[in-house]
């Protein structure tokens, strides 16, 4: 079961309402902030049971207003904080803590939810506070086809906003066919039908919000630290944006039901030094750019709307083997790659055949007759032939070669 979450704003009809739910999520902060402290100062094993027997009681009687499915919930959402901490490996973690205003609602908490309004529990015994929710023709569509979940409050700015969660069954995948996905630096991603996935335009805004935080670096006054964080949220922001356009853009160009890709975890430190042990300061700072794990996020999350799954190999030799013979042979230069029965292959493309061949799926590759590496571009639905040409002459061999996939 795939979800999708949008965000809305909501607004309530009273005056008192508005300033409950603000306390509220107020004293939720604070009860969540007690929760962890609790938990990681008395070591207590985190499971249902064992945390509500440390904390319901405690919580109940320092937070009586807080609504006793309030509760349960801020201490389910401080399990799910620990264990992400533990599933994650680190062993000195500061103690989660929620800085936002926000809290999962439960259905003891809110009734009467529909695509106008929702009602929600308030300070007045046997009264609901009724907020009506300021939607668009998208969210009205969604109401109509999917089924809703718990959906989440919080305040932005002295606003409410519902962020609603509907669930979306699984489409079932249309064939095993898979292709390969390469990850680089310099080019965000090639598939192995030879498409190229770059945005000019981000990395040009990215570049530019780097010098500005350089500058406000140097500067190291408070203001500059203050829109040097700005920046930051801006830059994350914009990364996020651009994950969501290429995944999308990915999804469309193929109709393969399997997206193979690198298994990237670890791979900034990994790669962080050369094989002499001198540290690559360069490199590391071009690899703390490149948002490899949203990327793979986005991607999962949205594949299975469209009837598409995602799978990781490992990436051990893609970039040295010859696609065409599955060996280490042929020669990389730059950006080419030349294979040992002379087929010219861009060096990404090449790695990302290796990546597809590397899975258990069939998987076919669409190469062009005339050789070219075709690019994406940003705000562009079609793929467009880009000035990479590569000789047509000898493509034969890699074309009967990707026809017979790998079973």
């Amino acid at each position: 079961m795939a979800e999708l979450t949008y965000n809305a704003e909501i607004r309530f009809r009273t005056k008192e309402d508005h300033e409950y739910w603000s306390s509220l999520l107020a004293l939720s902060r604070e009860a969540y902030n007690k929760c962890a402290n609790i938990l990681d100062s008395n070591n207590i094993h985190i499971d249902l049971r064992s945390v509500h027997k440390a904390v319901y009681d405690i919580l109940r009687e320092e937070y009586p207003t807080i609504p006793s499915q309030g509760v349960i919930k801020i201490y389910k959402e401080c399990i799910s904080a620990f264990r992400s901490v533990k599933s994650n490996g680190h062993k000195r973690h500061k103690i989660p803590e929620k800085n936002g205003l926000s809290m999962r609602l439960d259905k003891r908490l809110y009734s009467k939810f529909n695509r106008n309004s929702i009602a929600l529990c308030s300070g007045k015994a046997c009264k609901r506070a009724v907020a009506d929710i300021v939607g668009y023709d998208r969210l009205e569509s969604l109401f109509v086809q999917y089924t809703t979940a718990d959906p989440l409050i919080f305040m932005r700015d002295g606003r409410f906003f519902l962020a609603i969660t509907f669930n979306v069954p699984d489409v079932p995948l249309y064939d095993d066919n898979c292709i390969g996905l390469d990850m680089g630096e310099r080019r965000f991603a090639i598939s192995s039908d030879g498409v190229m996935f770059h945005d000019k335009e981000y990395n040009k805004r990215r570049r530019k919000l780097r010098y500005l935080k350089r500058c406000l670096q140097k500067k190291g006054t408070k203001s500059a630290h203050r829109h040097a964080r700005k920046l930051s949220f801006k830059e994350r922001n914009q990364s996020t944006d651009m994950c969501r356009k290429i995944a999308n853009a990915v999804i469309q160009s193929t109709l393969a039901s399997i997206i193979v890709m690198e298994d990237l975890s670890g791979i900034k430190q990994k790669t962080s030094k050369s094989k002499e042990g001198f540290k690559r300061k360069s490199h590391n700072r071009r690899m703390c750019q490149i948002p490899f794990y949203k990327f793979k996020q986005i991607l999962s999350y949205k594949a299975p709307l469209y009837g598409k799954t995602v799978e990781t190999v490992s990436p051990f030799m893609t970039s040295q083997t010859d696609c065409t013979t599955g060996k280490k042979e042929g020669t990389r230069k730059k950006r080419r790659f030349y294979c040992k029965n002379g087929t010219v292959l861009d060096a990404d493309w090449n790695a990302a055949i290796n990546i597809a061949l590397k899975s258990k799926h069939p998987s076919s590759f669409k190469m062009p007759l005339d050789g070219t590496l075709r690019t994406w571009k940003a705000g562009c639905k079609s793929t467009t032939q880009s000035y990479i040409s590569l000789p047509a002459v000898t493509m034969g061999a890699v074309q009967a070669h990707s026809h017979q996939g790998r079973g």
